[in-house]
């Protein structure tokens, strides 16, 4: 789903596609409010599938119909066969097909019992009375949201309208206003999954809503002004097919008007739902969630997104940390302490869903990335804590009243331009992919050694003339060795594109 193209149309068709086959718009709602909650989809590819959901359930209504003719017995065979290929096929993929007729000869069975038990004519007559007291469009439709809602299921309740309809227990104009009731009644589903979403998720579920309850509105006033010819055209039809082509035109109808108007919907949605306030350095995982453990690939594109925030707050506190030398002063320690404890979480919390993440069923390549991301992550932490103690070096300098001399201070604003530089490339090298860069990287690398060397030996000579006091080198010598290991730590993130764990020794000698 996260390669669905930003056409509405192709989105819209696959959509009613993937819906079609799962047999549940509900399934497909929840889904795509799940990707849509871990940036994963864009909301306006979101809409785009939920409408084309909207189509593809309305193939189990059409399927349903079938059951109300006496050859769908027959369909139940299909579990037969089913169950005879999944006890005897040794291919995983052949077995899934026998699982695919076991599910499809369950419906018709299913169907089929539920029908046995409308030709009871004490059953048939209380139905009928129970709908005969609710008599009246908006009670009907009020009813089918309720039972809808309550069954997590607009199939379900379409079906037994068809089955009610096809045995005369109820007449179809009682089904129509079921029908409609049941369109908003499924949107119940999508409304609860976005609750704990981020905003996305809640305007996805909320232009769900918006459309299927207009679309309901405008179809009931239909209905209600043009009863006759409405009725007469649909009775046109064989009994058993009069709901599921009247549920066929309402979604794809509707569907199809609020496609042409998609932008609308959306920036409706940005007006009743506002932006959360949410800051980046909130303690929690904000793109991946435990439904995504079942779905690797998902599950590995959320991760990559948590590493690319952890990747920025290192970024910040990192720049911070350098200021702090830069200027002989700390940077803003509340904050660099706040986002360090992100980042620290952020490190635990990763680790621990690539630990669960492994659990899972997972081919070769997953297993490869998910080795690359524990050691990203490691580094990144590592250099997140030297960025912490740039910050608390300086502060403890501050207190002390310690200054480097101007010569020193130059060396040390070239060793930390050399690594803003080498973090920069670091950072395009692992997102972008770009492994034709790492010969720089190793440059840069040498570069950052040769600095640490030169700068702790042209400070040692600065004590002999006395342009430095000893006091100075327990702080001048901590900045260079942990500038050099920050090098380090980008050396391996930038080698993880061709290495799993980043190994720049074993690739220099190899």
């Amino acid at each position: 789903m996260s390669k669905v193209s930003n056409n509405r149309f192709v989105s819209f068709g696959f959509g009613a596609f993937i819906t079609a086959i799962m047999q549940s718009s509900g399934l497909v709602t929840v889904m795509t409010i799940s990707f849509l909650n871990a940036n994963l989809l864009t909301l306006y590819q979101g809409i785009a599938i939920i409408l084309g959901a909207n189509v593809g359930t309305t193939l189990t209504g059409l399927l349903s119909s079938f059951a109300t003719f006496d050859f769908a017995i027959y369909f139940s065979l299909f579990t037969l066969v089913g169950v005879v290929i999944e006890m005897t096929a040794k291919k995983s993929n052949v077995k899934r097909i026998g699982q695919i007729f076991i599910g499809f000869g369950l419906i018709f069975i299913g169907l089929n019992l539920a029908g046995d038990a409308f030709k009871n004519d004490a059953m048939k007559t209380f139905i009928s009375n129970v709908f005969e007291a609710v008599n009246f469009p908006v009670f009907l439709i009020m009813l089918s949201i309720l039972f809808t809602a309550i069954v997590n299921s607009s199939t379900l309740v379409v079906g037994l309208s068809i089955l009610l309809v096809s045995s005369g227990t109820i007449p179809i104009e009682y089904a129509l206003f079921i029908v409609l009731g049941a369109e908003v009644g499924t949107t119940a589903t999508g409304m609860l999954a976005s609750l704990r979403g981020n905003a996305d998720s809640k305007r996805l579920a909320l232009v769900q809503f918006i459309f299927n309850l207009l679309g309901c509105v405008i179809f009931t006033l239909i209905i209600v002004i043009f009863n006759d010819p409405i009725l007469n055209f649909i009775k046109s039809f064989e009994l058993g097919f009069q709901v599921s082509l009247f549920q066929i035109f309402f979604n794809i109808s509707t569907a199809v008007i609020a496609l042409l108007f998609i932008k609308q919907l959306e920036k409706l949605s940005y007006l009743l739902v506002k932006p959360q306030e949410t800051k980046t350095e909130d303690k929690s995982l904000k793109f991946v969630t435990e439904r995504l453990l079942k779905t690797p690939s998902f599950a590995l594109a959320a991760l990559e997104k948590e590493l690319l925030r952890m990747f920025e707050l290192v970024k910040e506190n990192l720049n911070n940390g350098f200021i702090s030398i830069e200027n002989g002063k700390p940077e803003d320690i509340k904050r660099v302490d706040e986002i360090e404890d992100v980042i620290d979480y952020l490190n635990s919390a990763i680790s621990l869903y690539l630990v669960k993440l492994s659990s899972e069923r997972l081919n070769y390549h997953a297993e490869l990335v998910i080795g690359k991301m524990y050691h990203v992550i490691n580094d990144l932490e590592r250099i997140a804590d030297h960025a912490h103690n740039f910050v608390h070096l300086t502060n403890a300098m501050v207190t002390e009243q310690i200054s480097f001399s101007g010569t020193a201070q130059e060396e040390l604003k070239t060793f930390i331009l050399d690594l803003r530089h080498m973090f920069d490339l670091t950072y395009i090298i692992y997102t972008k992919n770009k492994v034709s860069e790492l010969p720089q990287l190793d440059q840069l690398e040498s570069l950052i050694d040769h600095h640490k060397a030169s700068y702790e030996k042209n400070h040692v000579v600065r004590l002999r003339t006395g342009e430095c006091q000893l006091e100075h080198s327990k702080y001048f010598f901590d900045f260079t060795s942990q500038l050099e290991r920050i090098g380090d730590h980008l050396v391996n993130i930038g080698y993880s594109t061709v290495d799993v764990v980043g190994d720049v020794k074993t690739k220099k000698t190899s």
